[in-house]
């Protein structure tokens, strides 16, 4: 037998931590992420969050039944402002075969979102990104924002999908609040870490906010108390890519990932050749 060391390989593991070729599965649940978030949006105009906890009793039910329409509205027609920081582009992963450029991993998420809210429910879509993606505006009529508090105050709902920052810096906090759209609803399935809880609590209190979808939270599993029991508020437990067919998709990526670097290639989807010293960098990318 060779006394040969097998290769190291790493799927699952943070990128600046790893002294190999560390790869990601994440673009498996793009397609889960994007429906959780559809149903985030739609529980936000039509106040499903108060329609279900209100059909438990009778007089809930009677007075939801008299009085949640004139709250509700149809998507369609609304603005939704999509707000996604693209990595720079030394840190993207390499895309897949036969997958388009620019779209890839939490990416390939928002663009899944924004055909799914364009072509089902006849939404407007506005982005923010400090990289535009003019290629994918054509078929979707969006708009770009260099701005982004210039986009917060014309989106009717505001969806976030977008890495954790690597300082830990919230993207939405008190003082950015105060650009949202009176009267708008904001999503969230990207990373709690990135929100301010208490700025949401006091968004929804003074009326910026009339509606908040959050499938991730400040300090999960704990949520802050103020967002919990609001009829306006849909709270889910970090389930938005929990599907079988994503974990499908992780093991099938992992083990692609794998196959490629055992022969010899690069990884299908390596997330952390800028954090290699130089020499096992040069290695890796052969």
């Amino acid at each position: 037998m060779s006394n040969a060391s097998a290769p190291s390989v790493v799927t699952r593991v943070k990128p600046d931590t790893a002294d190999n070729k560390s790869g990601t599965v994440a673009a498996a649940s793009s397609e889960s992420v994007a429906d959780f978030a559809i149903f985030l949006i739609l529980a936000t105009f039509r106040n499903l969050q108060w329609c279900t906890t209100a059909s438990l009793t009778p007089s809930t039910f009677t007075d939801c039944h008299t009085n949640a329409a004139i709250l509700s509205h149809n998507p369609r027609g609304h603005t939704l402002g999509f707000l996604y920081i693209s990595l720079p582009a030394h840190l993207h992963p390499k895309p897949f075969p036969n997958k388009p450029t620019g779209i890839i991993g939490l990416g390939n998420i928002g663009h899944l979102l924004a055909q799914k809210a364009f072509s089902a429910f006849g939404m407007t879509i506005h982005y923010h990104d400090i990289i535009r993606k003019p290629t994918l505006e054509g078929p979707l009529d969006a708009t770009y924002h260099a701005d982004l508090n210039a986009m917060l105050a014309l989106s009717d709902c505001v969806v976030l999908a977008t890495p954790a920052s690597p300082d830990g810096r919230q993207l939405i906090d008190g003082e950015r609040i105060k650009h949202f759209k009176i009267g708008s609803r904001f999503i969230n399935i990207a990373r709690g870490s990135l929100v301010s809880s208490t700025a949401l609590a006091d968004a929804l209190d003074a009326g910026i906010l009339i509606g908040c979808g959050l499938d991730v939270h400040e300090h999960e599993p704990a949520i802050d108390p103020r967002l919990i029991g609001r009829r306006n508020v849909t709270l889910t437990a970090h389930n938005a890519g929990g599907t079988l067919d994503t974990h499908i998709g992780f093991e099938s990526l992992s083990m692609k990932n794998i196959t490629a670097v055992l022969t010899g290639q690069a990884p299908l989807t390596p997330v952390n050749l800028h954090f290699l010293p130089s020499a096992l960098k040069e290695k890796a990318s052969l």
